[in-house]
């Protein structure tokens, strides 16, 4: 049986306990989520370890926003290295806005 254990902090979306310091995953499924010394019990002097320190780890977390517009360049065809074209496009959008662009070249 393959356990992995995982330290770091661990944010559990759950309002009783909404933080953790360990958690133990047994053949791809959380086992436990808590305290490092009962994950180490737990887990086995035989697990693997992915020690992730004081970074943090959100369960389930995907970043997968996009930005419509330069998407939309992209399929078109324009060329996405091509900062001149894109602050162009971005500014015919939203002339009264500004862009980041606009703003990077003042």
């Amino acid at each position: 049986m393959q356990q992995t254990l995982i330290l770091g902090n661990i944010i559990t979306v759950d309002e009783k306990r909404p933080f953790a310091k360990a958690a133990v995953v047994k053949n791809g499924v959380f086992a436990y989520i808590g305290s490092v010394e009962e994950a180490k019990k737990i887990a086995g002097p035989d697990a693997k370890v992915l020690d992730y320190g004081n970074n943090f780890i959100y369960p389930g977390f995907l970043e997968s926003h996009c930005h419509p517009y330069f998407a939309g360049d992209r399929l078109a065809g324009e060329n996405p290295d091509s900062i001149d074209s894109l602050a162009a496009g971005r500014l015919q959008l939203q002339p009264a806005q500004g862009s980041v662009f606009s703003a990077a070249r003042s």
